[in-house]
C-alpha cells in the first residue's frame, strides 16, 4: 500500500476542546491492478479511492454523535483546462464512541472523467483529488469536517 496524501487536517467549529485529527492514508486503486498503486487510469473502467482518517480529543463529540455519520465527498479538480467535479460520495457510521478511526473505500464509476487530448491540452485528462469527511452527528452548533488533498493522476483510454 502506498500512502498517495499530500496534505491533510481538520478543522473544527466548537469550544476550546476542539477535536484534532487528520487523514492518514488514500490511495488510488486501478481494480484491475490491485496493489500496484496507479496514477493513470481509463476512464472508462472504475477507479477505487481508499482512504482512512483519526478524530483525538473527541469523546464528548463522538459520544454525541454516535448515531451519527462521517459524509464523505471526494472532488477531483482538473489541472489545467478540464472539468471541477465530485466524482464520489458516501457515508460511514460513526458508531462506538470510543472509536477514533474510520476509513471508506470511493468508487468512480466509468466515464466520469474526461480523459486528455495529447497534444491539445484541451482538456488535460490530469487531476488532483480533494477529500471531505464531516461529521454528521448530533452535536448543535459545532461541526468537524476533515479535508485531504490526495494525489496527481492522469485520465487517458489506452486505445
Amino acid at each position: 500500500m502506498t500512502n498517495m496524501l499530500e496534505a491533510t487536517g481538520f478543522s473544527p467549529d466548537g469550544p476550546v476542546t476542539s477535536p484534532e485529527g487528520e487523514f492518514t492514508y488514500v490511495e488510488l486503486i486501478d481494480p484491475a491492478k490491485p496493489g500496484n498503486g496507479a496514477r493513470v487510469f481509463n476512464p472508462n473502467q472504475p477507479i477505487e479511492i481508499a482512504m482512512e482518517w483519526e478524530l483525538h480529543n473527541a469523546a464528548l463529540w463522538l459520544a454525541n454523535s454516535a448515531t451519527g455519520t462521517w459524509d464523505i465527498e471526494v472532488f477531483a479538480e482538473s489541472i489545467g483546462p478540464g472539468p471541477e467535479l465530485r466524482i464520489a460520495a458516501g457515508s460511514v457510521p460513526v458508531g462506538n464512541p470510543t472509536d477514533t478511526s474510520w476509513s471508506f473505500t470511493a468508487t468512480v464509476t466509468p466515464g466520469t472523467l474526461v480523459e486528455g487530448n495529447p497534444g491539445s491540452g484541451n482538456p488535460s485528462g490530469v487531476y488532483k483529488l480533494v477529500l471531505t469527511a464531516f461529521l454528521n452527528g448530533n452535536v448543535n452548533g459545532f461541526d468537524v469536517c476533515g479535508f485531504a488533498e490526495g494525489p496527481v493522476f492522469k485520465v487517458e483510454d489506452p486505445f
